[in-house]
């Protein structure tokens, strides 16, 4: 019985070798595109709205803030990011002194070409993108306030005093003349 089981095994295993194994399909890059699904690559899916307040372009400087300059100024501009190296000093965005101090093509010349460790962005973020960022740095800022007249507050007032309802912020600013008179003195200025 074993001499027949032999045989038998033999036979099998001589007849599997006259077979040529199966050709093996190429690898190639369309194996890994995604699927279909129905849709086309020009056909867009449709977003949900964002209602935060902002325009496309405020989200997008907003975004690219986040990503490029957050790491060292942090994420509300205060120059206190995790990524900052503990001896250096950035600005604080949102402090009226620096607002007031640099203007926007400053700004602009110090995002696009670097100072200090602070690398240059010139030539990473395209001219529209870094007026946008310094936009950003802006809105850090306080909100600008909109200075009230007394005619639109429905109040007159004498020319020097204090408009009711300004709590003694708004004044009348008529320069002295060149004669030396105080402003008291000096005649009322035209609009």
């Amino acid at each position: 019985m074993s001499v027949v089981l032999a045989l038998l095994g033999g036979s099998l295993t001589l007849g599997a070798c006259d077979q040529t194994p199966p050709a093996t399909r190429t690898w190639t890059p369309e194996d890994h595109a995604h699927p279909n699904n129905g849709v086309s690559m020009g056909d867009q899916m449709e977003v949900a709205p964002v209602d935060d307040g902002l325009t496309t372009a405020e989200r997008t400087a907003r975004s690219v803030y986040v990503v490029a300059c957050a790491g060292c100024h942090g994420a509300r501009g205060h120059g206190d990011g995790p990524e900052r190296a503990p001896v250096m000093r950035l600005p604080d965005f949102a402090s009226p002194s620096w607002q007031a101090s640099r203007t926007d093509e400053e700004l602009l010349s110090i995002i696009s070409l670097g100072r200090g460790m602070m690398p240059a962005f010139g030539d990473r973020i395209p001219p529209d993108g870094l007026r946008a960022l310094v936009g950003q740095l802006r809105a850090f800022g306080p909100a600008p306030v909109a200075p009230v007249e007394a005619s639109d507050a429905g109040v007159e007032g004498p020319p020097g005093a204090a408009t009711e309802g300004t709590q003694g912020t708004q004044r009348d600013t008529a320069a002295p003349s060149a004669a030396g008179a105080s402003a008291a003195e000096a005649p009322p200025v035209e609009e």
